[in-house]
C-alpha cells in the first residue's frame, strides 16, 4: 500500500471502505476524505498530488533562489 495516497494511508478501513467509481469506471472516489485516483495511474504506480506539489513547490524554490 505504499504506493497509494497518504490520506488512503491515513484513513480507517471504513473510510476507504466508502468509494465509488468515477469517470465511467476509469476512476476512484472517496467522499469523506477528498481522494481521486484514477484506475491507470494507480495500476502504473503514479504517486498522489501532494507528492508532485511538494515537488513542484521545491523546483519554483530552487529558480526563484537562482535567478
Amino acid at each position: 500500500m505504499n504506493k497509494f495516497p497518504n490520506c488512503l494511508l491515513n484513513a480507517t478501513p471504513e473510510q476507504r471502505n466508502n468509494y465509488e467509481l468515477s469517470g465511467g469506471g476509469t476512476g476512484i472516489h472517496w467522499e469523506e476524505i477528498d481522494e481521486d485516483i484514477s484506475v491507470p495511474g494507480l495500476l502504473l504506480g503514479n504517486k498522489d498530488l501532494a507528492y508532485y506539489k511538494k515537488r513542484y513547490n521545491k523546483l519554483l524554490s530552487y529558480l526563484w533562489k537562482n535567478n
